[in-house]
């Protein structure tokens, strides 16, 4: 709240002819893919015709949108670097890229209450998309990393010397959901599923950059039942942990067998994995 507070202030500073606007509401919605914003602005002091009021009220609340969807995409994209730590979400190019995606906000509802004198507008970007998107706009491109076969995982970490281990597969999985209920974890717009040494054995770096940036890596339910992107059929895993806020941590048994499952049907692949939260 202080970041977004300072950041309309300093926004406000630099179109000082702008009428002072107020922040409403604020919605990031991983469910149907958007942020959204609803702000309320109010004329300057030294308006005295109702045309100037309401056009600098309208203003003053756009410009307050841009900011405030600003800082909910840069909070978004924050969480996912520190996810993948990854820097590359965080950079210069990446920031200016997103403040041109915030100028291509579409307007979705706005009021004008001649009586108070206060104009509201209602803002909405999407959070995935190829183009105009805090993916398009954020998501570093990295060479593609395959995902570890689960045998290959197993012999990494020596798993099969402890004897708690077992790679039979059930071959008909569609896709994984992950319960991580309990464990307060926050939705992010690229998170990664780590083992028990921290250790990433899912994330963007093993997708295909153009379908995560359109479509997203992960879904998130608040149940274990009518999580459609884990198809029909998924296996279901319980996270042990959470890396950062975002990143739930599963065990090393867990990792091998679901990366064993993957080689069958590569539902990784195709992002069919559900956080349930």
């Amino acid at each position: 709240m202080k970041r977004l507070i300072l950041l309309v202030t300093m926004f406000c500073m630099m179109f000082a002819t702008t009428a002072f606007a107020e922040v409403v509401n604020t919605d990031v919605n991983f469910d149907n893919n958007y942020i959204e914003v609803t702000e309320m602005g109010l004329p300057k002091k030294s308006d005295t015709q109702i045309g100037q009021k309401k056009v600098h009220a309208r203003k003053a609340a756009i410009l307050n949108g841009y900011v405030a969807l600003l800082a909910e995409a840069k909070s978004i994209a924050v969480e996912a670097s520190q996810a993948n730590e990854d820097e590359g979400f965080a950079s210069s190019m990446a920031q200016s890229r997103l403040s041109g995606a915030v100028r291509g906000a579409k307007i979705v509802k706005e009021e004008w209450n001649p009586d108070e004198c206060i104009y509201t507008v209602t803002l909405r970007m999407p959070i995935y998309g190829a183009t105009n998107s805090v993916a398009s706009a954020t998501m570093p491109k990295a060479e593609k990393q395959p995902i570890m076969s689960g045998e290959n995982y197993a012999q990494t970490r020596t798993l099969s010397k402890h004897g708690n281990i077992n790679l039979a597969t059930n071959g008909n999985y569609t896709g994984v959901i992950i319960d991580c209920r309990g464990l307060n974890i926050s939705k992010a717009m690229s998170p990664t599923v780590v083992d028990e040494t921290n250790e990433p054995i899912y994330g963007y770096k093993n997708l295909d950059y153009d379908y995560v940036v359109a479509n997203g890596m992960v879904g998130y339910s608040k149940t274990l039942v009518n999580c459609s992107r884990a198809g029909s059929n998924p296996l279901t895993i319980k996270a042990i942990g959470v890396k950062g806020n975002c990143s739930p941590m599963i065990s090393n048994a867990d990792a091998a067998k679901l990366l064993a499952e993957n080689e069958v049907t590569h539902f990784l692949e195709n992002t069919n994995v559900v956080f349930v939260f």
